[in-house]
Parts: structure tokens; sequence; C-alpha cells
């Protein structure tokens, strides 16, 4: 198995944005680094609670269980990517800061596509980048482990929290 150890740190981190970004629902993303969900609560709590709603809550997350193609926006990438970096170094997150971060990350993201971590849907939109992940568990969980980062703390686990946000 492939060492990652070798490789620069922005890397690493790019490697843990990217698993985080393939596993995690879009709508998780602020509930993991902000502590606040981004979906918005149902209107009808009658529609929510009846048994058509509870079978298509179940339909959904089988589909999302199912979906190992689930591809993000290269803006969400960059978003986790910050984040995991101003969290892991203790730092306020502003948009000053973030100009010097982004500076290589495209480069960054060429080695993970040539290392086939990270893939590009055909065809591919230069308006819109999006991106796909192959990137096993293992492999984040010892990329975090080499950064002391608790991976588990940003996987979504969808039985920590209450249904009324599903």
């Amino acid at each position: 198995m492939e060492s990652y150890d070798n490789l620069p740190q922005r890397i690493r981190y790019l490697i843990l944005a990217a698993f985080l970004a393939h596993i995690n629902p879009k709508g998780t993303d602020n509930l993991k680094f902000i502590g606040e969900m981004t979906k918005k609560r149902k209107l009808s709590s009658a529609i929510s609670g009846s048994a058509a709603a509870e079978e298509e809550k179940e339909t959904v997350a089988a589909q999302r269980q199912q979906d190992t193609s689930r591809l993000f926006s290269l803006e969400r990438l960059l978003s986790i990517y910050a984040q995991l970096i101003f969290m892991s170094e203790k730092k306020s997150m502003d948009v000053t800061s973030m100009k010097p971060l982004y500076g290589k990350v495209v480069g960054f993201i060429e080695v993970l596509v040539n290392r086939k971590l990270l893939w590009r849907p055909v065809p591919f939109n230069l308006h819109r980048p999006m991106y796909g992940a192959n990137i096993p568990k293992t492999i984040a969980e010892n990329v975090a482990r080499s950064m002391n980062i608790a991976l588990t703390d940003f996987i979504y686990d969808q039985n920590q929290f209450s249904s009324q946000w599903l």
C-alpha cells in the first residue's frame, strides 16, 4: 500500500476534503464545521409525519448509501479544504487569509487526479467543475492520523441527528 505521509501537508488536507465531500451529504458541511444545518425544516409537520414522507426519507437514505459516484463541486471541495486547515491550525477564517490557500490548490488537485484519487466526469464543464473521489476510507483514516485529525468528527452520521433535519 502506498504511503501518503511523504506528501505535502496541503495535499493531505485536500485528500481529506475530497473524501469528506464524497461521503457526506452536501447540506451537512456547516453542521460538521460550524455546528448548524444548512437545510431548512419542512414547513408542514403533518406531511413530515406521514407514512409516505417516512418512506421517501428511507429511500433517499438508501440511495445516499448506494451512491458511490457522488460528485461534488470545486467550490465545495475548496470550502471543506479551507475549513479543515483553519480548524486544524486553530486560525480564524476570513477572505484575506483564504487567498494564499488557493494559490497552489489547482496543482494539488492535478496531483490527486494523476494518482487516481480524484476524477472528473466526462465531459468536464469548465464553468462548473465537478469532481468525484476514489479515496478508500482506510487511506483517509491513515492521512488523518498522520496529521492528528479525528476524521470521525467530520463524518456525517444520520443516526446522530434528529429526523427533523432530514
